[in-house]
């Protein structure tokens, strides 16, 4: 995979040689992360591969399912993962500090390139496990589907960790007065 242009990854570099916006440039730079964040040793064109089936996968997903969530704007597979991430970032988590030899989770905010990795993060590893759970029957990109479309539709395993997240927090908001960050 050679890059006419230094520091461009594939997705970015695509999404500029069609001449998309910055508005638009977003769920690109997410699929770049992804790739990143899916590589393993180095192998950065079998990452690539991987995300474009399963981003080519959500495509057909979101075509057949034709709901009224998906059917308005979710168009192509980029837009599916910009939602996925959408629906399944956190926007709060929950730091340790210690007071007086006791240690309280204190509920915080997250800046948003933190809720983003923590999102693709969750969306990886979900994919992994369930590959893990197929026993060989699932390729990882069949599996990084289902959880992006899951994502997408507020289900799976991915939506309850961020909101058994939210929930803790919710429950130790009597600690925020610890916060001094």
């Amino acid at each position: 995979m050679v890059l006419k242009e230094k520091n461009n990854l594939p997705f970015s570099f695509i999404a500029r040689s069609l001449g998309t916006d910055e508005s638009g440039l977003k769920g690109f730079q997410l699929a770049d992360k992804l790739v990143n964040l899916t590589m393993y040793s180095g192998k950065k064109a079998k990452a690539f591969k991987i995300v474009t089936q399963a981003l080519t996968r959500v495509k057909s997903a979101l075509k057949l399912k034709k709901t009224a969530k998906s059917a308005k704007s979710l168009t192509s597979g980029i837009s599916g993962l910009h939602q996925a991430v959408l629906n399944v970032q956190p926007y709060i988590e929950l730091r340790k500090v210690r007071v007086h030899r006791t240690v309280h989770q204190v509920p915080s905010s997250i800046t948003e390139p933190r809720q983003e990795g923590l999102a693709l993060r969750w969306i990886i590893e979900a994919a992994r496990s369930q590959r893990r759970s197929s026993r060989g029957k699932l390729d990882f990109s069949a599996a990084l589907a289902r959880v992006i479309v899951d994502a997408i539709n507020k289900e799976g395993s991915v939506r309850q960790k961020r909101d058994s997240l939210h929930k803790a927090a919710e429950a130790n908001r009597s600690s925020a007065h610890l916060r001094w960050w």
